[in-house]
């Protein structure tokens, strides 16, 4: 389980560049799901 979604990393990841005094890296974001049968392999 994720310990933040794709938004809170996405604030961190900005501040983190401003406070570097760094350019803003493209965020891509990617999910996927899958059936709860699939987990347990």
């Amino acid at each position: 389980m994720p310990l933040r979604d794709g938004l809170e990393s996405t604030i961190l990841i900005r501040k983190f560049e401003k406070e570097s005094n760094l350019k803003e890296t493209p965020v891509i974001a990617v999910t996927a799901s899958r059936p709860e049968q699939d987990k347990s392999k």
